[in-house]
C-alpha cells in the first residue's frame, strides 16, 4: 500500500531507536517508539485534515484565521 511503517535508527550497528506507525485509511493515526506509544493523531473527513497531534500527553487542537494556521495546547 505503499505506507511508511517504521524505521530503526542505529549508531555504531546497535539499534538505537525504532518508530513504528499505525494507519486507519490513508492516514498515520499513531506512532510507536521503542514499542511506547508516544504520539496520535486526530484526522478530519477531509484530505489531509490534521485537527488534532498528541505528544506527551498534550493534545495541540490546530485552528485557523483564515490567513495563517496557529497550533494550540
Amino acid at each position: 500500500m505503499n505506507q511508511w511503517i517504521g524505521q530503526e535508527v542505529s549508531s555504531s550497528g546497535q539499534p538505537t531507536q525504532r518508530q513504528t506507525f499505525v494507519y486507519d485509511g490513508g492516514q498515520i493515526t499513531m506512532r510507536f517508539e521503542n514499542g511506547q506509544l508516544s504520539d496520535r493523531y486526530l484526522w478530519a473527513d477531509g484530505v489531509d485534515q490534521l485537527l488534532a497531534p498528541e505528544s506527551g500527553g498534550q493534545v495541540y487542537w490546530t485552528l485557523t484565521d483564515r490567513r495563517r494556521l496557529i497550533a494550540t495546547a
